[in-house]
């Protein structure tokens, strides 16, 4: 009876060294499993923060000369309906602070001609 209880013991001991193990095993599987997920979800949210503000800065810092080159395009066209035979690289006014170069070519095709427009920044 003695070694019938002394073998139930240690069945039951081994049985809970070996839950005791399975349990820290999955413990600590959890916690590497959730550190990797929260590790790949706040390098996702930065790289999505970086590329918003490059984003932003792109077209805020481009968004005047874009117009700016417009504009220069318009005044052109305006040159052109008050004198037909409009024709070269003048200097357009600075609109906004920006300085643009206005090309105008194809003068001897008659009515077609070919407006181009730059900014420099």
């Amino acid at each position: 009876m003695k070694h019938c209880v002394h073998l139930r013991n240690q069945l039951f001991s081994n049985l809970r060294n070996h839950l005791a193990n399975e349990r820290g095993a999955l413990v600590l599987s959890m916690t590497i499993i959730t550190a990797f997920l929260c590790a790949v979800a706040s390098y996702a949210v930065l790289q999505l923060a970086i590329a918003y503000a490059r984003q932003g800065q792109f077209f805020v810092n481009r968004t005047p000369y874009r117009y700016a080159t417009e504009a220069g395009v318009v005044w052109a066209q305006e040159q052109l309906w008050n004198n037909a035979n409009y024709c070269g690289n003048p200097d357009p006014p600075v609109i906004n602070g920006v300085a643009i170069d206005v090309t105008v070519t194809n003068c001897g095709a008659g009515n077609v001609h070919t407006i181009t427009a730059k900014a420099t920044y």
